[in-house]
């Protein structure tokens, strides 16, 4: 059965996500959220350049962005996304490259 990124679903009790690609690694946290999410982006991509995040709702609807960060090769930052106004559901965190997209989660608000 092949294995697909943006097919992740949230499991109860783990707390972050973390994919290793050929040329980043991402980890995300938590999982599910509440009023932040966390994605810690590693480029082993051997050139530096410029990357974003961004956070859709189940319409696809863009809600949030990070602002663009300069990510040198070798190099680790995090992204931090408020999410204390949205509402409950499923969103689609898209993490974007100087390329384009390289890999989207499906990530559950759960708000108390």
């Amino acid at each position: 059965m092949p294995f697909y990124i943006d097919s992740i679903l949230p499991v109860e009790g783990i707390a972050s996500t973390v994919v290793s690609l050929n040329e980043y690694i991402i980890s995300i946290y938590p999982n599910p959220f509440v009023s932040h999410i966390s994605v810690d982006f590693t480029n082993n991509s051997g050139k530096a350049g410029n990357f974003k995040v961004k956070l859709y709702d189940f319409y696809a609807s863009l809600q949030l962005q990070a602002e663009e960060q300069l990510i040198d090769d070798n190099e680790s930052k995090t992204f931090i996304l408020d999410t204390s106004e949205l509402n409950n559901g499923f969103y689609y965190l898209q993490f974007l490259d100087y390329n384009n997209a390289v890999v989207g989660y499906r990530i559950i608000n759960k708000n108390q």
